[in-house]
């Protein structure tokens, strides 16, 4: 008995000796982990959170325990992964945060900045208002004056190019977008380069000579369909594929397809009044308020008085490309355009995740897309994209495995946000 009991002793002091206390804030115990490093599920961690930052994954065995007085989250049978991240929208008011957030969204990259946008962004930053952070373009830099009103900034010579990426750049805005006509597009790209802030943003005047475009350099082109215009001359050709998708390949271009911005707009097209449905109009009446409602149902009405028209942009040919980019391994990035009228943050990035899937790409190069590929973009793959230590702490916590099921995450339990959980079950 008592040699039994000393040996008993010394295995006791040996798990003793094993065992670390991790200083953090939050852990999420027990939680089959997808940490977008590579396609697998580790089960059964521990996600150990200090402040905003990831600081160990450990197997949960008992050997790490965090400190005394760290909230725990049950994860035992749930899935945890990066958050997700829209990599192209329009903040039009703080309500955007929210719906983002609870769609699991925790980064999202601006396409209009502004002063206010700015502001927004730097309280986040700071904790003083909850939202996913923000990157954030310049003020829409455009080529044409009728469109003043709506915010942008005209550029028409090559002279008003440079001086604005200058002003842009010592606001502090992170990237520069533009639409533009050649010469004034190229100055830019010129003047950006010399203060090294990236150029996003649609091809310049539907410039014919694409190659050109691409050799200069820019970070993303927004817009798949305009690509497709040009390209393609509007019509889908499958011997035009090929050299498309080697020209985007080679000049390491990334870009964002977003379909669903082209199928809302075919919706309202194909649909005009029966698109308003209650359930829409309410949403619309109670994000957008009452005078944006108003304008649509005007606009609807141009639409069905002939006033309006547009020929129906062809998803089933960007299918067809968007796989063919996506197999030649061009890094394509999940934006939505949210921000427009039936687009909404949030559930729209789930919307586009699902044409992807209707192109035959796999869960886990979508999630690549939506995690770790828009990181590298943003420039900020040391923070973002995986779950590593040292890696911020923005994840989303699901039911079921995203790599298997993609709709789990339009309803997540809830997301760690700069380190503080947010639970959506409560």
């Amino acid at each position: 008995m008592k040699i039994l009991s000393i040996v008993c002793v010394m295995l006791l002091f040996v798990q003793c000796t094993n065992t670390q206390v991790i200083d953090c804030d939050l852990v999420i115990s027990n939680v089959n982990l997808i940490s977008m490093n590579e396609e697998e599920v580790q089960s059964n961690q521990d996600v150990f959170i200090k402040g905003d930052v990831i600081v160990l994954t450990a197997k949960s065995d008992g050997t790490k325990l965090a400190l005394e007085g760290s909230r725990i989250v049950d994860g035992s049978g749930k899935y945890l992964m990066p958050g997700l991240i829209d990599m192209h929208l329009h903040i039009n008011g703080k309500w955007n945060f929210d719906l983002l957030l609870a769609n699991g969204v925790t980064s999202v990259r601006n396409m209009h900045g502004s002063a206010k946008i700015l502001a927004w962004r730097d309280s986040i930053n700071n904790g003083s208002l909850q939202g996913p952070e923000i990157f954030t373009s310049s003020p829409f830099i455009h080529r044409n004056p009728e469109i003043r009103q709506y915010g942008f900034t005209i550029v028409e010579t090559e002279e008003e190019a440079r001086t604005i990426v200058n002003q842009f750049t010592d606001e502090g805005y992170r990237y520069i977008i533009a639409e533009l006509d050649t010469k004034p597009f190229l100055a830019l790209m010129d003047e950006a380069r010399n203060r090294n802030v990236p150029v996003v943003g649609h091809i310049p005047n539907y410039e014919k000579n694409l190659p050109q475009v691409f050799s200069e350099g820019m970070l993303s082109i927004e817009h798949l369909m305009e690509l497709f215009w040009v390209a393609f001359d509007t019509v889908y050709a499958e011997d035009k594929v090929a050299p498309f998708v080697e020209m985007v390949k080679s000049s390491g271009t990334a870009i964002t397809p977003m379909l669903i911005r082209e199928h809302n707009g075919n919706q309202l097209f194909d649909l005009k009044s029966e698109i308003l449905t209650a359930e829409l109009e309410n949403k619309i009446l109670h994000y957008y308020g009452e005078d944006r409602l108003n304008a649509f149902k005007e606009r609807i009405k141009e639409i069905e008085s002939g006033a309006s028209t547009r020929k129906n942009e062809d998803i089933p040919a960007m299918l067809k490309i968007v796989k063919a980019l996506s197999d030649a391994g061009v890094k394509l990035l999940l934006g939505t355009d949210a921000g427009g009228i039936t687009t909404f943050h949030g559930p729209s990035l789930h919307h586009e995740m699902n044409f992807f899937a209707q192109a035959g790409i796999s869960n886990y190069r979508i999630l690549l897309a939506a995690t770790k590929h828009a990181a590298e973009i943003l420039g900020e793959q040391e923070t973002l994209g995986t779950i590593d230590a040292g890696k911020s702490a923005d994840l989303v916590l699901t039911t079921d495995n995203p790599l298997e099921i993609l709709g789990t995450l339009q309803e997540p339990l809830g997301v760690v946000l700069n380190g503080a959980w947010i639970d959506f079950t409560e």
